[in-house]
């Protein structure tokens, strides 16, 4: 209540659904409920469909919850006000740090935290924007997982169950439009282009992601050696680390590679007008 939030506790806990699972009964309880008008109001931002109103239990408008979810609504709660106040009064978020970092074990949390964004902001400097714009070619700059499939389906080879789901998985995060999807299919012996459309349209609504360069070598779909991919095999110079760090996934290389591109324009650039 301190955050005028009404939120109940219950000293010992409640009972607030039975599960039956194959004749294995689970009783559920908690020692939290929230008002349901709270609830939405802490709960709006995070988007799991787990933590909508309509799956969660309720009674007498009150939401039964974990004491982690209760956990995960207030930090959501904290991180808005925090931002909330930085955006009026960045002299009060100052104020508030340095007295938290006077509590015993901040520092040293806090000093951790900071470590670690310092090597993180490096990846941001590449999170450069790569969905499909009509008429880019991107293809020049997809990692050789993506270039050996794409080839494959050029030359009308047919594709292992796990390179069309890659492949589609793929084109999905750069956002290409269904229809050019089904099309890099159009080549294979066995296309069917109702089939396909249906596959493709149902792997975008689901928002299957693309796997990661460790997933793709287990599933043997990794051609850094076959193509002698430099980036791949050898990775990046890290300017935080001061050591070369490795590429863990194909968006990430061609956000690295259409960075990089972008930085040797620019560069022509400033050399042509000086």
């Amino acid at each position: 209540r301190d955050l005028n939030h009404d939120v109940l506790y219950y000293q010992e806990p409640i009972k607030y659904k039975l599960n039956i699972v194959k004749d294995q009964k689970e009783i559920l309880s908690t020692n939290f409920r929230i008002h349901y008008t709270d609830y939405l109001s802490l709960s709006s931002s995070l988007r799991d469909d787990y933590r909508r109103l309509v799956n969660n239990p309720i009674s007498e408008g009150y939401v039964f919850l974990s004491r982690n979810n209760l956990i995960r609504l207030l930090q959501e709660y904290i991180r808005n006000k925090i931002l909330e106040i930085k955006s009026t009064d960045q002299g009060n978020v100052d104020k508030m740090r340095d007295q938290l970092l006077k509590i015993d074990g901040f520092r040293e949390i806090y000093d951790k935290i900071l470590a670690q964004w310092e090597v993180k902001k490096e990846e941001f400097e590449y999170s450069i924007d790569i969905q499909y714009k009509q008429g880019e070619n991107l293809s020049n700059i997809f990692p050789p997982c993506i270039k050996e499939i794409l080839s494959k389906a050029r030359e009308g080879e047919n594709l292992e169950h796990t390179e069309r789901l890659y492949l589609v998985f793929f084109l999905h995060a750069l956002e290409y439009p269904s229809e050019e999807v089904i099309n890099v299919f159009s080549s294979l012996p066995d296309f069917d282009r109702e089939k396909t459309a249906y596959q493709v349209e149902f792997a975008k609504k689901k928002g299957y992601t693309p796997h990661s360069c460790d997933t793709l070598k287990s599933l043997n779909l990794c051609m850094a050696k076959k193509h002698n991919d430099k980036l791949c095999l050898e990775g990046y110079y890290s300017k935080k680390l001061d050591e070369q760090k490795k590429i863990k996934h194909p968006l990430f290389y061609v956000q690295f590679n259409k960075y990089k591109n972008l930085k040797t324009r620019e560069n022509l650039a400033e050399g042509e007008s000086s």
